[in-house]
Parts: structure tokens; sequence; C-alpha cells
């Protein structure tokens, strides 16, 4: 799979670029299945119906993003602004104000946005209260472990549908986004998908929301 997706990279057939992928939606808009129906050529409709399949198996390709040459947070907030249904998001720190705001703006379109984050998200600022003001459940890791010292919520995915994965080093910060030497992976694969579904679940079942430490913080 990779040397095939390799050798349509070289050939210049597929690319990374979230710019082609929008362009594929508008020719599925135009040539899509429902398209097809009304349609007289068979030909035409072999072909264009061969090219939908490859393109879909094209596109499974995993996608590498590095923050010298690639601008991650805007591959991010691109990937945010054509979900439809459900994003997960699991992220050590969040303080981006682009990506904070398409995720406010998937939201407001009825996509289904859950956000859990690691403490010091919190003691960063209070930049992520619009959200949950918004409606948006924002989950803050919070174990109940005694004697110990608490474990970081250290991961960074992003879960879009049933079957896209975002995940690697980069944290949806500016410090991340301007300065770090940092790498993303976006990967269409659901049986992965499913096993980070699990993990988020689990990361649910030890968390709170940032709702009751902000009501806890006033009553003091």
């Amino acid at each position: 799979m990779a040397k095939l997706s390799g050798f349509f990279l070289r050939k210049g057939f597929l690319t990374p670029s979230l710019e082609k992928n929008r362009a594929k939606n508008k020719y599925l808009e135009a040539f899509g299945p429902k398209k097809l129906q009304s349609r007289a050529n068979p030909e035409m409709k072999k072909f264009l119906l061969i090219f939908l399949l490859l393109s879909s198996f094209l596109q499974s390709a995993p996608i590498a993003y590095f923050s010298k040459k690639d601008q991650i947070a805007e591959e991010l907030v691109s990937r945010i602004s054509l979900e439809q249904k459900t994003i997960r998001m699991a992220i050590f720190s969040l303080n981006h104000r682009k990506i904070i705001k398409a995720l406010l703006e998937a939201h407001k379109r009825g996509v289904s946005v859950e956000l859990l984050v690691d403490p010091s998200s919190i003691r960063a600022g209070s930049s992520l209260m619009p959200l949950a003001e918004a409606g948006i459940p924002v989950l803050v890791f919070h174990p109940v472990i005694q004697g110990k010292k608490r474990p970081l919520m250290h991961h960074k995915f992003c879960l879009f549908g049933d079957k896209s994965l975002w995940t690697g080093s980069f944290n949806c910060t500016l410090a991340a986004d301007r300065l770090n030497r940092e790498n993303a992976l976006l990967i269409d694969d659901k049986e992965l998908a499913l096993q980070y579904l699990t993990e988020f679940k689990a990361l649910k079942s030890e968390s709170i929301s940032i709702k009751q430490i902000e009501e806890k913080r006033m009553a003091r």
C-alpha cells in the first residue's frame, strides 16, 4: 500500500494537500453516484465509477505534516472545517485561537464536538471556557490517585467521524505552530480509529467537566 501510494505521489496523481481534497469534493458533487444515475452514456458512467473507486482507494494513504515546511495548525483547522459528524479531541494543551474558533464553528453547524485536556490547559488561562459556554463538553483529566504523583494526559489526537485519525507531537498552541519542530499524521483507518475511540472513552471516565472546576474555584 505504501509503495503504491508513493508511486502515485511521485507521478503527481496524489497530493497530501487538503486543497486537493476540496477539489475532489467538488468533483464528487458534480459527478457523484447520484449524478451518474442521470447520465445516459454507459461508457461515461463506467469511467466515472472507476475514477471514484480509485480516488477513494488513494485517499486512504496516510498524510504526514512537519512544522518546518507545513502549516500544521492551518491543516488541522481545514480538517475541522470539513467534518460534518463528530470531532473528539484529546490534547495536552490547547490555546491556539484559530483552532478554538474552528471547533466553535463546527459546533454551531451541528457537528458533535468533545474536548478532553490536561489540567495544564486550565492553568494556562481561560481560553477554553468559551467552548464550554457554547455547549461543547470540555473535560479535564482528573484521575483519582492516592499517595502518588498524578499522571499527565499527554495525548495529542483527534478523531473525525468514525475512521479519520489525526495524531502526532503537535500541541494546539502558538509555540507548537510558530516555533517548535512538530509532526502530525492524518490517517483514514476505521479499525485504528476505533482503538483511539476506546482510549478516548477511558480518559473520559477519569475526567471532570471544566464547568465543575470553575464552579469549585468560584465557591472558594
